[in-house]
């Protein structure tokens, strides 16, 4: 491959590239202003050309077209091409099908693959030979719906006697084939190609689908690939019915492959000259301008050794093919003499011995042998030092037929400009179009703002949403410390040996769930108010376009919608953007009111650290304290009656039993009635009995044994002295146990450290300590967030401000010269069924200039 694609063929190479890119530029530009279908079909066809020439000169490839008379031996002498007897070589005509040859590649056996027509592809064709013949509404005929008496009826007394005479040797008999033999080739059409192996290739079921008509009608192509070609390695070659098929299909496609193809070689009747009338046909009708029949024609006498007189017949042969100019008389060496089948039976590739007989006893008078080896030399000497010769003159009328005709679409269209101003009817519309619009949008847009801000606030969309969210996700479910991430941790940390070194173990720990957490928090709330603010940018995106009147039935709401996504994209990023600043603008409220209380319940251990935490963001703490409000407690101002160290939520963050304290207070205060017997428990009694709980650590069990004592001998007593009983026991337990102020750091913090000693009773802290700890500070986290953060942040609020901040502006553009000039801009894909004619004519217009701008380059860039 280095040594053939020398840099003049890597050239030419570039200009098909180019050839090709021209013509596929000028044809998506068009859309039939300028390009009549006429010419279209031309360059699609010049295209196609160039794109199988191209394809040549990059893969280096040799096509090889062996053509001829039926039963001239063109099966034998493609046999004896790539020395193998694969193509049947029957007596009786049997090449019903074109059969292609190539290498198989080294080391590889031979194989072959039968591909098939689909069944609306054969009956398309079927269809198209009852048009050629003249049928009356041939459309409503099929190959496998009509018979053959009903065809023969219509035929008979339908089709005309100059279609008869013209048609009746070739396509009539083929309907007849096709109808008579409709069963077989139903089986075969649309079926998936048939692989046959080195084993099954000579079986005769491959002869069948090129030999057998029943079948051989339905085959697509046949591909044999071959070992025996590895000193034709490039080359494919092409096994094609005879001249004389009465087959019209296999007519066409034998003259199209003698156009394509590199190389032609006829297999002639070496026994007498014979070019008759159809092949004489055939042959010129295979040669153009573009690739001239005598660059490429090879002739091969076969069974040369039956002539009576050998040596008159060369002569004879010689004068008919060049006086007829097929073949020029530089290329007299391209008529090659000999026997094919005579070659194979040396090869020992057939059987029989007679022609080899033959042969042998008129050798002395055949110039060229059995002719098979010296046409391989030709065809590679050619392929070698002319055929590139060849292409290149190709190439360059390729190139000569596409600029005379870009030369002519330029020459008939100067004309064009390549702008076209507004009419001034047109300015007139546009003027009138900015007028209607802005009013109407400006009074939509308020109209949103104001029900959002009605909305928001009032059904509360996003606080609701947010809940949720915590109450499903920030659980013990989720975030458990589970036994994983336990021998993850022990595995991976530094320092932690065999043995459990809790507080390790726990820091670290502690430290990835806050990331992981806290991550999840943030980005999901943030998400939450994201998925309305996109929701209010699609709708802000209709008001637009509702007010300009492009509704769900214009052809241009889509472009238009995606136009306007980039005007408004200033206002509303996420338009064009997943990457807007909404986290930016929603992340330092989420920092302020949640970072704190996730990094106190899930970095700090449930101890004296906690508490160091704790006076660390103590006025953060406090200042979100405010707004902790359980859902079933009705007065919004309770916060107020309630001294800073009491507060429900400090004391959460500090105090494992707070959590359901309502809960477990309440059946303290039943137990507390039960035992005393009062039947109405004062108020007062029940605010003792919390401070009581709170001052014992939520020790129940402590409270219930001192009011137990203190009532061992209160039968037959009144409520009053039971409720002062009560009273008594509560203030002991007070006095007794309650802590100190938060406000005296000093003493608050021995007070903790004591709490923590004895809820612990002297034990080690134990890693089954962390987890349960853990769990409960996920259940605080939940309930801190529910009952405080969603009211402290009241996304509501923010969100609504940033609406209608966003609508302002978008306000504020639409009165302004940039949405005017869009507009402008866009007035025909707006008003479009007002100015469709209108429209139509500028675009041909500004179409036809573009092509016409583009052909003056490719006519330039081409001629250079």
């Amino acid at each position: 491959m280095a040594e053939y694609m020398t840099h003049e063929r890597e050239e030419y190479i570039a200009k098909l590239e180019g050839q090709i890119q021209a013509i596929d530029s000028i044809l998506k530009m068009d859309s039939g202003t300028l390009v009549s279908a006429e010419l279209r079909k031309q360059l699609k066809a010049l295209k196609t050309e160039a794109e199988t020439v191209l394809r040549k000169l990059r893969n280096n490839e040799f096509e090889i077209a062996i053509v001829g008379m039926e039963k001239a031996g063109k099966s034998t002498f493609a046999n004896a091409l790539m020395e193998n007897n694969l193509l049947p070589t029957k007596d009786l005509r049997c090449t019903f099908t074109s059969t292609q040859i190539e290498y198989s590649g080294d080391d590889k056996d031979d194989s072959a693959t039968v591909s098939f027509y689909t069944a609306d592809e054969f009956d398309k064709d079927f269809k198209d030979k009852l048009c050629k013949l003249g049928f009356p509404n041939y459309k409503r005929y099929s190959f496998d719906t009509i018979d053959e008496k009903q065809y023969l009826t219509i035929y008979e007394s339908e089709v005309s006697d100059e279609k008869k005479r013209l048609y009746g040797d070739s396509i009539h008999e083929d309907v007849l084939a096709i109808i008579r033999n409709v069963d077989s080739l139903s089986e075969l059409l649309g079926r998936p190609a048939v692989p046959f192996g080195a084993d099954r290739i000579n079986s005769g079921e491959l002869e069948a689908y090129i030999t057998d008509e029943s079948k051989a009608r339905a085959v697509k192509q046949v591909v044999i690939r071959s070992k025996k070609l590895n000193e034709m390695k490039n080359a494919i070659i092409f096994d094609v019915p005879g001249f004389n098929s009465p087959t019209e299909l296999h007519k066409i496609q034998t003259l199209e492959r003698m156009k394509s193809a590199d190389a032609i070689i006829v297999v002639a009747n070496g026994v007498s000259p014979s070019l008759t009338g159809e092949s004489l046909k055939i042959l010129r009708e295979s040669d153009d301008e573009g690739n001239p029949l005598n660059d490429k024609l090879f002739v091969f006498a076969n069974k040369t050794e039956g002539a009576r007189d050998i040596s008159k017949n060369i002569s004879d042969t010689f004068n008919e093919w060049i006086s007829k100019g097929f073949v020029a008389q530089a290329n007299k060496h391209r008529i090659v003499f000999g026997s094919a089948l005579a070659h194979l039976q040396v090869a020992g590739l057939d059987p029989d011995d007679r022609t080899l007989r033959s042969f042998k006893e008129r050798e002395s008078e055949m110039p060229n042998g059995d002719g098979v080896e010296a046409m391989r030399k030709i065809l590679a000497d050619y392929n070698e030092n002319e055929r590139f010769e060849v292409l290149k003159r190709r190439i360059n009328r390729i190139k000569a037929d596409i600029l005379k005709a870009f030369s002519d679409i330029r020459t008939g269209n100067e004309e064009f400009a390549a702008s076209h101003s507004y009419s001034a009817e047109q300015v007139a519309m546009v003027a009138e179009l900015i007028d209607d619009i802005r009013p109407a949008a400006e009074k939509k847009l308020l109209d949103l703002k104001a029900e959002i801000r009605s909305y928001m606030p009032t059904e509360q969309p996003l606080s609701k949403q947010i809940i949720t969210y915590i109450t499903d996700n920030v659980t013990t479910e989720h975030y458990s410390v589970s036994d994983e991430l336990l021998e993850y941790v022990k595995k991976h940390t530094p320092f932690i040996g065999n043995h459990d070194d809790v507080g390790r173990i726990e820091a670290t720990i502690r430290e990835m769930k806050f990331k992981e957490m806290y991550e999840d928090f943030s980005q999901n709330v943030i998400n939450i108010a994201d998925k309305h603010h996109t929701e209010y940018s699609v709708q802000i995106l209709d008001i637009l376009l509702d007010a300009m009147g492009v509704d769900t039935s214009s052809p241009y709401r889509e472009e238009l919608a995606e136009s306007l996504k980039g005007e408004v994209s200033a206002f509303r990023s996420d338009l064009i953007s997943s990457n807007h600043s909404n986290e930016l603008y929603y992340q330092s409220l989420i920092e302020r009111f949640s970072r704190y209380i996730y990094q106190i319940l899930i970095t700090s251990q449930y101890s004296a650290e906690r508490l160091r935490e704790f006076y660390d963001s103590i006025d953060n703490f406090y200042s979100l304290s405010v707004f902790y409000k359980k859902p079933d407690c009705d007065d919004d101002l309770a916060y107020i009656d309630i001294a800073p160290k009491d507060q429900p939520l400090c004391m959460m963050l500090l105090f494992h039993h707070y959590l359901n304290a309502a809960d477990n207070i309440r059946l303290l205060m039943n137990d507390i009635s039960r035992i005393s017997g009062i039947r109405e428990v004062p108020d007062e009694i029940t605010k003792m009995a919390e401070k009581a709980f709170s001052a014992t650590g939520g020790n129940k069990e402590t409270i219930i044994d001192i009011v137990t004592k203190k009532a061992a001998n209160i039968v037959d007593k009144s409520d009053d002295f039971r409720v002062n009983l009560v009273r008594q026991a509560l203030s002991q337990i007070i006095e007794s146990n309650e802590p100190y102020s938060v406000a005296n750091k000093e003493a608050f913090t021995q007070y903790y450290e004591r709490y923590h000693s004895s809820i612990r009773g002297g034990k080690l802290y134990s890693v089954e300590n962390f987890r349960t700890d853990f769990d409960v500070d996920i259940q605080i986290l939940q309930d801190v967030l529910v009952n405080a953060f969603v009211r402290a942040i009241s996304m509501e609020k923010p969100f609504v401000a940033r609406e209608a901040k966003s609508i302002d502006d978008i306000i504020d553009y639409i009165k302004s010269k940039s949405f005017g000039a869009f507009l402008s801009a866009n007035f025909y894909k707006i008003k479009y069924k007002e100015t469709q004619l209108l429209d139509k004519q500028r675009r041909d217009k500004e179409q036809n200039a573009a092509i016409i701008q583009a052909i003056s380059g490719i006519l330039d860039s081409l001629a250079n």
